[in-house]
């Protein structure tokens, strides 16, 4: 979903964007009237802020911005216009779609060329949504104005499509009457994939949020659910895991892989709780006054809504206001009861864990690297691309290319008359000595966690001994373990639209790393010993 709403007060009415989003989780807000100055940054976790501040005003007013997703791809579209607008391209509805948030304040005189050299300077198919302070009959107003008949001109000439329904999207607390002025004007191939509703609610503002939703599932990137690891309870895991070796003797290598994965992951998803799946944030101040406070105002906007009196009207100013109040005490108290709470004795990481949060932390956009793909596929296959070229044998020398092809193609004898010490069966000392060196990692594909191997009970171990050497007599690798996750990770100072700047972190399988440390300790030993 896309939400646009001009906010009258980003910080103002920070609750209300943080509730929006908790209820719709949005991919992206497009909100005007921010009222934001350059020195206010940090104030929404989980999603990246595009913006244009008034920096000139004396105080705090106009502004635009545009909230994304941290999950979207995306990047900045740089506009030349002087007009109060912000733009992003980023991959939604498995397309590549130029948003642009636009706020026009009444008193600025539009031209027509204006307003048309905007528009040509977004990639189709764009959407613009704002609050263009025009009035129309077209899209539901009472009356006709200047502005109004110069955009009718243009999406009468232009092709461009407008989502409005005839519904009001403001409402004038000082003369009690609504119009439409907040505009949703898109490409025309847009048009059939999204909906266009209003929240008849106006929060703190007083304009009515704007929902765009679609059926279609927006391309994000996952969130995989993390497992809480200092949340498990090892002694139902260990129950669980009991297997020997016996159980699995008479199947292939890959099946009895495969069977040992499956019932680690069967027993974590059961005795180890996982993050990451709400996409709804709780926040610690909410409160029981918070709540009955969000209720008695939403109840005096329908009686004003309904019978607009100025009775009503006055009613709901005030608990509007109350709200507010009760909010920012319920922020403050839940602070204070933090500070309160720490002493001498005061973990220190619970400390700077606060602090973080308080401060906010820098999020970064999930860049485009390929301006011309439409979904996070083809980002994803330009990196791939650009870190298969890097790591590809054609950087070596030729002569370097024919030895190793050569040396490939030789078949290992694992029989020697001289019976090397390194060729026999692994035994339980080396994998308990391999585990004990594994520190925290990020699993692989597979979801195994070097936790869960140092808490298998001694038969289990046993039976994962008895496979590593299975593997290792066989000389068939498994297929999860051929597998790997690949993130791309940016490269400090370089630009993140190009894929040159970004190097690659690979996690593979723990159960695979585990062998590796195994054999590696035992080819260190053997070349020490030999002086080699």
């Amino acid at each position: 979903q896309i939400i646009q709403w001009n906010v009258r007060g980003l910080l103002r009415n920070l609750d209300d964007i943080q509730e929006l989003i908790r209820n719709h989780s949005p991919k992206v807000l497009c909100v005007q009237e921010t009222h934001l100055k350059s020195k206010t940054t940090n104030f929404l976790r989980q999603y990246v802020i595009f913006r244009k501040d008034r920096d000139d005003a004396l105080a705090s007013s106009g502004g635009v911005a545009i909230i994304v997703n941290q999950g979207v791809a995306c990047s900045h579209l740089p506009l030349q216009t002087s007009l109060e607008a912000v733009a992003v391209r980023a991959v939604l509805f498995n397309k590549l779609v130029t948003i642009c948030s636009l706020y026009i304040p009444p008193q600025h005189q539009l031209h027509r060329y204006e307003f048309e050299a905007l528009i040509n300077e977004l990639p189709e198919p764009y959407l613009v949504l704002g609050d263009f302070n025009a009035h129309s009959t077209l899209w539901g107003d009472s009356r006709c104005d200047a502005r109004g008949r110069l955009i009718e001109q243009f999406l009468f000439s232009s092709g461009a499509c407008l989502f409005n329904q005839k519904k009001p999207t403001y409402y004038s607390l000082a003369n009690n009457t609504y119009s439409a002025i907040d505009l949703s004007i898109t490409s025309p191939s847009l048009l059939p994939l999204l909906k266009w509703k209003i929240i008849n609610n106006p929060y703190g503002s007083d304009h009515f949020p704007i929902v765009l939703g679609t059926q279609i599932d927006n391309q994000c990137l996952p969130q995989v659910p993390r497992w809480q690891l200092d949340k498990a309870d090892w002694e139902e895991f260990q129950k669980a895991t009991l297997i020997s070796w016996s159980e699995m003797r008479g199947l292939s290598v890959q099946a009895a892989v495969d069977y040992f994965t499956a019932l680690l992951i069967d027993a974590a998803t059961k005795c180890i709780p996982q993050s990451g799946r709400s996409t709804k944030r709780r926040v610690p101040w909410w409160n029981t006054e918070c709540r009955n406070a969000r209720k008695k105002q939403n109840k005096a906007w329908r009686l004003l809504r309904d019978s607009p009196t100025a009775e009503n009207l006055e009613n709901f100013k005030n608990l509007k206001s109350q709200g507010r109040r009760t909010r920012r005490q319920a922020r403050r108290e839940s602070w204070h009861k933090f500070l309160s709470g720490i002493n001498s004795y005061t973990q220190e990481a619970r400390v700077w864990n606060m602090v973080s949060k308080v401060a906010g932390r820098q999020v970064h956009a999930l860049p485009l690297v390929n301006t011309q793909g439409d979904s996070l596929e083809d980002q994803a296959n330009s990196l791939g691309a650009h870190f298969e070229q890097v790591s590809s044998s054609s950087h070596y020398s030729e002569a370097f290319r024919r030895h190793k092809t050569r040396i490939e193609k030789q078949k290992l004898e694992r029989k020697s008359p001289r019976h090397e010490a390194y060729n026999e069966p692994f035994c339980l000392a080396e994998l308990q000595a391999s585990l004990n060196c594994c520190n925290k990692s990020a699993p692989g594909s597979d979801r195994v966690a070097y936790e869960m191997l140092k808490h298998l009970p001694l038969e289990t171990q046993k039976a994962l001994l008895s496979l590593y050497n299975a593997v290792w007599f066989s000389g068939e690798i498994p297929s999860a373990w051929k597998e790997a996750i690949v993130i791309p990770i940016l490269k400090q100072g370089k630009d993140p639209s190009s894929v040159l700047s970004y190097r690659p972190i690979a996690l593979t399988s723990c159960l695979c790393k585990v062998f590796e440390k195994m054999i590696n300790r035992r080819l260190i030993y053997f070349l020490e010993s030999a002086h080699l």
